[in-house]
């Protein structure tokens, strides 16, 4: 919160939301207690790739309360296309079915290494889950650059 204030940590384009990074191997013991402080000062955490964190993608109920206090989470859109493997892919998928998805985000960390792999995973998740979760997915997106309030995820499997 300090850092917040003083203006050495940032939100996303100005807004209201911020990008939380969890670590991969375990949730530190305060995690939710940051997550509440952030909330308690007018911040919209987001948790970034939550299926890449093995306590997470090993137990995918532990989003359930954060989501419904209005916390915001993102997939990684590599995982979703397979590029971390089949099994990150299977909880990223599976996590979208959850309603516990919220939006999906490139990642893009390089041109060749970690590329923008934002389309292939929208026309996975319409194929998985219909066009109307692929938009509910990029307008949330756009509210978040806009600083409005995601409302809702859709979640239906379409055809399964």
């Amino acid at each position: 919160m300090e850092e917040l204030r003083d203006g050495l940590s940032t939100t996303l384009n100005d807004t209201d939301y911020i990008l939380i990074e969890l670590p991969f191997d375990a949730l530190p013991p305060y995690y939710e207690t940051v997550l509440d402080e952030l909330m308690d000062n007018g911040y919209r955490p987001i948790i970034a790739h939550p299926e890449r964190c093995r306590p997470i993608a090993e137990d995918p109920a532990i989003l359930h309360p954060l989501v419904q206090k209005g916390i915001v989470t993102q997939v990684t859109a590599g995982s979703i296309t397979g590029d971390f493997g089949p099994e990150l892919q299977r909880t990223g998928l599976k996590m979208i079915e959850e309603n516990l998805i919220h939006v999906v985000a490139s990642d893009a960390h390089h041109a060749e290494s970690r590329p923008f792999r934002m389309p292939a995973a929208l026309d996975i998740i319409r194929s998985e889950f219909g066009e109307v979760q692929a938009e509910a997915m990029q307008e949330n997106a756009r509210k978040i650059f806009n600083d409005e309030k995601i409302t809702s995820m859709v979640a239906a499997k379409e055809g399964h």
